[in-house]
């Protein structure tokens, strides 16, 4: 090789050189690549576990929302419940009095019935005891008369018996004295 070829192949850029050069720079690129990647990939992860984590805190919000709706549900059922059994108890507190006034009023018309019907009975009674009371004096008169017959009968004999006897007498009298 002569000195020009020699000279020239030193002027001449060395291809591995350039080479490393270039795999350098393109090694370089690829560790920037790599770091954005890795930065996007953790910006990424970071975002996603925001994300994540905000779900989780809006589900155990909504959780704790609907243990709070539930436990207010709950008592609200349980107060109106309770509000349902004091009406239901004020109802047939009602029904019970309205029941004792109507029971009240049925016994006070069967008083009234039965104080009509016993009066008409005793007014009844008082009646037969009146015309028994009638029957009786005029049983009694009749007696009486029958009894004042009987002794008129009796005298009216007795005076028969005295005329009669009289009567005899006098015609004795009369045949003595025609005699």
């Amino acid at each position: 090789m002569t000195d020009d070829e020699l000279d020239r192949r030193h002027h001449l850029p060395d291809p591995t050189k350039r080479t490393l050069e270039a795999l350098n720079r393109e090694i370089e690129n690829l560790e920037e690549k790599t770091d954005d990647a890795f930065d996007f990939r953790e910006k990424l992860t970071a975002q996603s576990l925001a994300h994540i984590e905000l779900r989780f805190q809006l589900i155990e919000a909504a959780r704790i929302e609907q243990k709070a709706d539930t436990k207010q549900a709950v008592v609200d059922a349980l107060s109106a419940q309770k509000e349902a059994v004091k009406e239901q108890t004020t109802a047939s507190d009602r029904s019970i009095a309205k029941s004792e006034t109507a029971t009240n009023k049925q016994l006070e018309q069967q008083y009234s019935t039965f104080t009509a019907a016993l009066t008409g009975l005793d007014d009844k009674n008082t009646d037969l005891k009146d015309r028994i009371a009638r029957v009786e004096s005029e049983l009694k008169s009749r007696m009486t008369i029958i009894e004042s017959v009987k002794k008129g009968a009796t005298d009216n004999t007795m005076a028969l018996y005295a005329a009669a006897a009289a009567l005899v007498g006098v015609v004795a009298i009369v045949i003595a004295i025609i005699k």
